[in-house]
């Protein structure tokens, strides 16, 4: 009997001990499961919020920009600035900006463009946009500097070589008269295109040079051999040669007219880059206005060369 007892006792507490160990693993499970299905909905959470902040921001600004480009900022007030040549009126009817235009559909490149081609005299046209409902069109005025030959027309451009119109009559004293240079395009609103970059180049060193060391001159002519002229007072031609240091030799030859010649003296004055002038008096044969109107022979081709005098 008492074997049989300790027998049944040692099967009851195996038992129990498996019964224990089953109810802790199922419990670990449902834990476990627990913890995943907490995890999960963290997670399923995150992307709710996530996808809502992606997409709220995304539809608010959709609907401010559909109606900026139709309900808002429409144009009520059209306004042109520092325009004297052209009227206001010309000026919007050539943008073909109209009241009502949404301020954000204005199409600000091409319709500046538009306005400067046109326009001739209009060197720069900025249009800006003022919220909530007016559009300015600021405006740059082209500044009649040059008459340049092309072909057989005379044209005028500006400051920065634009094609402003054909020149009828006689050249005004106030321009400067370039001949020579042969250009690509020379069309009326739009800026010249000179075949030649080199002398192009050129060109712009003889005008800095005038400018920087305020030598008023009448005219610019490039040779087909290479040489530079400049008409000076329409009695002087001063030939500083070929495109190099072209400011120190303009600086040298107003420091001889001014100078060392009188305001009588007519003839050509030559300038090289070695600090070296002299001085060809005119003695009658010199066509020294060549340059101003319809090109003759080049000054004393067919005339007896007389010495040359060197500038003291």
């Amino acid at each position: 009997m008492p074997n049989g007892r300790i027998k049944r006792r040692t099967v009851r507490s195996s038992d129990r001990v498996i019964r224990k160990r089953k109810r802790r693993k199922a419990k670990n499970t449902t834990l476990g499961k627990s913890r995943k299905k907490t995890i999960s909905g963290r997670r399923r959470k995150r992307s709710a919020y996530l996808l809502y902040y992606i997409l709220v921001p995304v539809i608010v600004l959709t609907v401010i920009t559909v109606l900026s480009l139709t309900v808002l900022f429409k144009a009520k007030q059209i306004e042109v600035e520092n325009n004297q040549i052209y009227s206001d009126e010309e000026i919007i009817r050539v943008s073909g900006i109209t009241v009502g235009d949404n301020l954000f559909r204005i199409r600000k490149g091409k319709l500046e463009t538009l306005i400067e081609t046109q326009l001739p005299y209009i060197e720069k046209a900025k249009i800006k946009r003022r919220i909530p409902s007016t559009v300015s069109i600021e405006i740059t005025e082209a500044q009649p500097a040059f008459v340049i030959k092309d072909v057989e027309l005379l044209m005028i451009l500006s400051k920065n070589f634009k094609a402003l119109e054909p020149l009828t009559g006689d050249i005004p004293p106030e321009f400067v008269l370039i001949k020579g240079l042969e250009t690509e395009k020379c069309t009326v609103g739009y800026q010249v295109k000179f075949k030649d970059s080199e002398n192009e180049k050129a060109l712009h060193g003889v005008i800095r040079a005038m400018i920087d060391n305020d030598f008023r001159i009448r005219a610019i002519e490039f040779t087909e051999s290479g040489i530079i002229r400049l008409n000076y007072d329409e009695r002087i031609i001063v030939d500083i040669g070929g495109p190099v240091k072209i400011d120190h030799k303009v600086k040298m030859a107003k420091a001889v007219i001014e100078n060392e010649l009188a305001v009588t003296d007519k003839g050509i004055l030559y300038v090289s880059g070695e600090n070296t002038t002299s001085f060809r008096l005119d003695t009658g044969n010199l066509d020294l206005d060549y340059l101003i109107n319809e090109p003759h022979d080049e000054p004393g081709a067919d005339a007896e060369q007389p010495d040359e005098t060197p500038a003291q």
